[in-house]
């Protein structure tokens, strides 16, 4: 009989990402298992549209459900401990990764964790997220333009849009200041003429969409218009990636694209570009606000060189 393995992630995008490195494993070392994966919400499971080692996607908050999975299933394996709940107490096997440690990058905890479970070895190349891309919208692929990309918001804009900002929660740590974004803007065209900017975002950053556009109106404005799989394709296309620590950096990291990150309250040990590569360049400080774009923009045109030209 052939082994079904129930997964059991999280409710958010880089969360999920940090799980294909060991989904990835399992199939290796059993081929002919089957993989069903729980995901909280139907955002974040869109990484693992198109995966080829899962077997089935299901989304689902539903303890019952969960149950129901599990009772199919010859092991069970929750993969973010804030999804724990959902697998408690459950009659068949059943292994939780350990808590997230900020000295410890999340892929590589929940690798080796399931390594550890399996009596798996690990290699280097198992160390990369996996992401099956889409096609990119025609904005990008008929651009003649070099692009530069650029992701304005976070998992709170994303999900609650202007009302985040509205309500007083705009002050959140890990965005970086919409002024800074703004002048980076301005250095670009100034210092990379041939190049145009593109943002990416979902349908609720739209307002911080028009408020870039307003100083750089020839921006190509990508917000709410893309899934993972069209976001990654685009940023595949581009010559450079400039985000804080949010999903979306994560999707960026599943490319060979030159990406520039931002870290301030939290991690990048624990969440930063997986893997680290040289073409991976993060920039921390002890506030977003203190990172300024003329360090951003200096660090850009260290990179936009790093680009391989067959990508």
């Amino acid at each position: 009989m052939r082994m079904r393995i129930l997964i059991v992630c999280a409710k958010h995008t880089g969360s999920n990402l940090f799980c294909t490195p060991a989904i990835r494993l399992i199939k290796k070392n059993i081929p002919e298992c089957l993989i069903t994966v729980v995901a909280l919400n139907k955002l974040s499971a869109e990484v693992f549209a198109g995966n080829p080692d899962i077997s089935s996607v299901r989304v689902t908050q539903s303890r019952r459900q969960v149950e129901s999975l599990a009772k199919e299933s010859t092991v069970a394996l929750c993969l973010n401990a804030k999804s724990k709940d959902l697998l408690a107490g459950l009659t068949c096997p059943v292994h939780f990764a350990p808590v997230a440690r900020n000295d410890y990058h999340q892929a590589d905890l929940i690798l080796d964790f399931v390594a550890d479970v399996f009596g798996f070895s690990v290699q280097q190349s198992d160390r990369q997220y996996v992401l099956t891309p889409g096609q990119p919208p025609e904005s990008i692929s008929q651009h003649l333009n070099k692009l530069i990309g650029i992701h304005l918001g976070c998992g709170k804009t994303s999900k609650h849009g202007w009302k985040f900002f509205h309500s007083g929660r705009g002050s959140n740590q890990k965005l970086w200041p919409m002024e800074h974004y703004i002048e980076l803007g301005r250095l670009i065209r100034s210092r990379f003429p041939d190049h145009s900017i593109v943002l990416t975002g979902t349908a609720n950053e739209a307002f911080l969409a028009r408020a870039f556009l307003k100083h750089q109106p020839d921006t190509i404005n990508l917000i709410g218009t893309t899934t993972a799989q069209s976001l990654v394709a685009s940023i595949e296309k581009m010559d450079a990636f400039i985000s804080h620590d949010c999903g979306v950096l994560h999707l960026a990291a599943a490319t060979n694209t030159p990406l520039i990150s931002m870290f301030a309250c939290t991690f990048p040990e624990e969440t930063g570009p997986y893997p680290p590569a040289p073409n991976r360049i993060v920039l921390q400080a002890e506030t977003m606000a203190e990172i300024l774009p003329e360090k951003v923009i200096d660090n850009l045109e260290k990179l936009v060189e790093l680009k391989p030209e067959a990508a």
